[in-house]
């Protein structure tokens, strides 16, 4: 009985994020929720007390942040109104309620702290190298270590933009996991 509900709840889970990448895929890019090991490997990454998460989707990448104890702001930027209501009604109160959610564009946020920590799982590679550009100067503007997920697509690279913008970063370290779908490059940079 016990692995019946379990079952439906993951479908459920998958099916929302399914429906919302057919509806939306330019902004979410990938088919399902990130894996567990992506986002193990992603929080192993986060240094300082504070984080941004630029795309939570449901919450994989959030929950793997917030089972850390050593963070003291965690805010969360979503482009895609039912992910942000999603998580933020699902994580609202974890704990103690240090995460802020924000619904909207992330390149229209003005923030008031450089945040020790950038997590964005944006599919750069469904965007214009104009949108791809603006984001990573705003990344760099709001952030000390850039963690960007990069879906592995071998014969499609993006490296110019990316690469230029943060070509004096301190460290520039790549960690790939293939097991997710898709598989994901983590580009992890010290600004």
């Amino acid at each position: 009985m016990l692995a019946s509900v379990l079952v439906v709840i993951i479908t459920t889970l998958q099916w929302t994020f399914l429906k919302e990448t057919i509806r939306h895929f330019r902004t979410t890019g990938a088919l399902i929720p990130s894996s567990a090991r992506l986002a193990r490997k992603a929080t192993e990454q986060i240094r300082g007390e504070s984080v941004l998460l630029v795309g939570c989707g449901t919450g994989a990448i959030l929950s793997a942040i917030l089972d850390r104890d050593d963070l003291k702001v965690v805010d969360v930027v979503e482009i895609n109104e039912n992910f942000v209501r999603y998580c933020s009604d699902k994580y609202k109160d974890a704990r103690g309620g240090i995460t802020r959610f924000f619904y909207g564009d992330f390149l229209k946020f003005q923030f008031l702290l450089k945040y020790d920590t950038i997590i964005t799982t944006v599919p750069h590679k469904n965007l214009p190298n104009s949108v791809v550009k603006k984001l990573c100067w705003k990344y760099r503007e709001y952030g000390k270590r850039i963690l960007m997920f990069e879906y592995y697509i071998p014969f499609f690279p993006a490296e110019g933009i990316i690469e230029n913008i943060f070509n004096d970063a301190s460290k520039t370290e790549f960690i790939r996991i293939f097991l997710n779908i898709p598989p994901i490059r983590l580009r992890v940079m010290d600004i």
